[in-house]
């Protein structure tokens, strides 16, 4: 009884032809989806780094306002968003003075100030608040003036 062989010799080699061919598509194709998954990974790094640079810029720029109001270079007093000047093309700044009182009397001398800083290109918004020295106060103590219920309820 001879052995004959199941396929000859040119259907082995199609088939392993077919066989390297299959892999080298399959190497192909998880290459492909792994680029994908990396490449998805940097873009939202990249876009998150860029929200946290804008997020620290209004935080600076929220500082520099506030330190602004408190050195009487912007008035003590409300004001609707102004635009920073250059680099910060974009940025606005609104602040906002209300009394804030304390005590059992209702007794003032401080005022919450609070700065908001926007960027309506990126959607950035920041909000302080402190609470500061009126400057009227400080001013009419600072002269001499008694301290008088009035003079303290800011009337």
């Amino acid at each position: 009884m001879s052995h004959s062989p199941r396929f000859s010799a040119p259907a082995r080699r199609a088939s392993a032809e077919a066989t390297v061919l299959l892999e080298v598509l399959l190497a192909l194709a998880l290459f492909v989806f792994g680029a994908a998954v990396i490449s998805a990974g940097l873009h939202a790094a990249l876009r998150q780094t860029a929200r946290s640079k804008s997020a620290v810029q209004a935080m600076c720029l929220a500082e520099s306002a506030l330190a602004e109001v408190q050195l009487g270079i912007r008035p003590f007093q409300s004001a609707g968003e102004e635009a920073f000047p250059a680099p910060w093309d974009g940025w606005t700044a609104a602040v906002e003075v209300a009394p804030y009182t304390f005590g059992w009397e209702g007794v003032s001398g401080l005022s919450l100030v609070t700065v908001t800083v926007r960027n309506a290109r990126t959607g950035t918004a920041y909000r302080l608040a402190r609470l500061l020295p009126n400057p009227q106060l400080e001013t009419a103590i600072a002269a001499g003036a008694p301290a008088r219920k009035e003079l303290f309820a800011g009337k």
